[in-house]
């Protein structure tokens, strides 16, 4: 897998670019949560690394396990201001599909939701966040049916999509 070590970023990008081969690495080696702790930790190098035992140290006073939720938000802490933080998390919460197809919808889902995780760390909010920002003849459509996960929700949203379209 090889992702790279993170030693720090200079800009957002690069870290979100990080997270993403982390995320790709962990479904390529289908890793348990306590794996992706465990990885992405090993994976912080030089001031990350420094940084990130002191946030560490924070962490274990307050409760007990460290989860990988919290390890992402307070890389996201570094590297984002909190206000910034906060704005995409409203981002998050107020997206809609509006004009853009179910498929660029899920792409800005996917995208805003990682810097919300605590907000998406129930499979069931994540599927209920989604279909509500769906136009609502969609929604009207997953009235009648329940999806087993997020990934059955996207595809009956795609199929909705095209059923509507012929009729």
């Amino acid at each position: 897998m090889a992702p790279s070590a993170f030693k720090g970023a200079t800009s957002s990008q690069e870290a979100k670019a990080w997270m993403d081969e982390m995320e790709k690495a962990f479904r390529a080696m289908e890793c348990t949560d306590e794996d992706k702790i465990i990885f992405a930790i090993y994976m912080l190098q030089d001031r990350t690394h420094y940084w990130w035992k002191s946030v560490e140290r924070t962490l274990a006073h307050e409760h007990e396990p460290v989860t990988l939720a919290e390890v992402l938000h307070s890389l996201l802490l570094q590297v984002f201001s909190s206000s910034r933080l906060r704005e995409l998390e409203r981002e998050f919460l107020n997206l809609s599909q509006g004009t853009m197809t179910v498929n660029e919808y899920e792409a800005e889902f996917d995208r805003l939701s990682r810097f919300a995780p605590t907000l998406i760390m129930d499979a069931e909010f994540r599927m209920r966040r989604f279909e509500e920002g769906l136009k609502p003849h969609l929604r009207r459509g997953f009235a009648a049916v329940h999806s087993v996960n997020y990934d059955d929700l996207i595809d009956k949203a795609k199929n909705l999509k095209i059923v509507w379209k012929e009729t």
